[in-house]
């Protein structure tokens, strides 16, 4: 379908007020106008998203005037008087420029990614609600060091942090109002190891990707295989190489692209020399990292993760949101994710979902709408930021 076509599946969709269907076929208007932006902001507020139906009110208020009163009478509605601030260590801050995007229109907002304790003392002063993004140093930092007064404190707990019992005891999580899980194993692991996180408000709430960044087609199964990540143990390469050997094996034609970076060079040393050994190097691609994912992927037909350990991996629903068939290996918890459908215990799975002719770019695409969008992940935290 092109962008014509689904501006008429928005419009009918929109007088039936089937407002998710309306916002579903919005995401996939890849050259949007004032108009498509203006009709997702009544889709969105018609899910009672406040915080998506306003941005994307301002997108539409940005590119055609006539929209700047609708966009000041909302701005009066929704703008909400609390300061927040979103508080995280360098390097670690990959999962918040949407959710920055979207709130600091919401609430007075400030993101500061520093290790400086005077930076962020200053920003937790100014603000009415503290988001500690991870529960690791900062939040111990933090909750040790700075008076709760009369602030909401909220932390967002991703993973790595729930296998390590010392350093979640350290936290005062007395002085913590909520915490945002990303997954029901996160949590169930994190209230093992430290179990005064169980008498804590919270709740379970999955990365999500906007939408519209992604442009979606129905693809058919060719040759190129792509994956995008960091290059280390946790992801497998071991595993890519027996399955990439098989399906060369079949036919010539299919190249394996790993786009990221090294974080492990004697494995990269080994994948090198077992890919000269095997008389595979010309048929895999490492490339340097690029910010641009959506147009990276566009030749590629499917998407291979052989990690051990992974979550709701964002580049996977990237993946699945233009429509590439996943073949995701079933790492622990893999079902809490995904579905069954784009997992596989053994390469010689994979290697079967891959040759298969069974390719439905539309389910793909829909899984991520229904389960991975970032307006599912932002109505999560507005509504217990409030």
């Amino acid at each position: 379908m092109n962008d014509e076509e689904y501006r008429r599946l928005v419009k009918k969709y929109l007088d039936e007020e089937n407002w998710f269907e309306a916002w579903r076929y919005s995401t996939r208007i890849w050259e949007k106008t004032a108009d498509d932006w203006f009709y997702m902001a009544v889709a969105c507020n018609g899910l009672k998203n406040v915080p998506m139906a306003f941005y994307y009110l301002k997108k539409a208020k940005e590119l055609d005037d006539k929209y700047s009163q609708i966009y000041e009478e909302a701005f009066k509605e929704v703008r909400r008087p609390e300061k927040l601030a979103i508080l995280c260590l360098p390097g670690l801050d990959n999962f918040l420029k949407d959710i920055y995007d979207v709130f600091k229109n919401i609430f007075e907002t400030k993101l500061v990614v520093s290790n400086n304790a005077n930076e962020l003392k200053q920003a937790y002063d100014w603000a009415d609600i503290v988001w500690l993004e991870w529960g690791n140093e900062l939040a111990v930092f933090v909750t040790n060091n700075f008076e709760k007064k009369n602030k909401k404190l909220v932390m967002r707990l991703h993973g790595y942090e729930a296998y390590l019992p010392d350093m979640l005891k350290q936290i005062k999580w007395e002085k913590i109002d909520h915490i945002f899980f990303v997954a029901n194993h996160i949590k169930d692991k994190a209230i093992q190891n430290c179990p005064a996180l169980g008498l804590i408000s919270n709740s379970i709430v999955y990365n999500g990707i906007n939408l519209n960044r992604y442009k979606y087609s129905v693809r058919e199964p060719r040759k190129n295989i792509a994956f995008a990540g960091l290059f280390n143990h946790k992801k497998n390469p071991q595993f890519v190489v027996q399955i990439l050997k098989k399906l060369v094996d079949i036919s010539p034609d299919y190249k394996f692209y790993w786009v990221g970076r090294i974080q492990d060079e004697r494995l990269f040393e080994y994948l090198l020399y077992i890919l000269e050994e095997m008389h595979l190097k010309s048929h895999f691609i490492f490339e340097t990292w690029t910010n641009d994912i959506n147009s990276w992927l566009e030749d590629k037909s499917f998407f291979l993760s052989t990690s051990w350990l992974e979550g709701y991996g964002v580049a996977i629903m990237e993946a699945m949101a233009k429509g590439i068939k996943p073949a995701v290996h079933n790492f622990y918890v893999a079902r809490d994710y995904y579905p069954e459908y784009i997992l596989y215990n053994h390469i010689d799975e994979a290697v079967e979902m891959i040759l298969s002719q069974e390719y439905d770019s539309e389910k793909y695409r829909k899984f991520i709408e229904e389960h991975g969008s970032l307006e599912n992940q932002i109505l999560g935290f507005y509504e217990k930021l409030l």
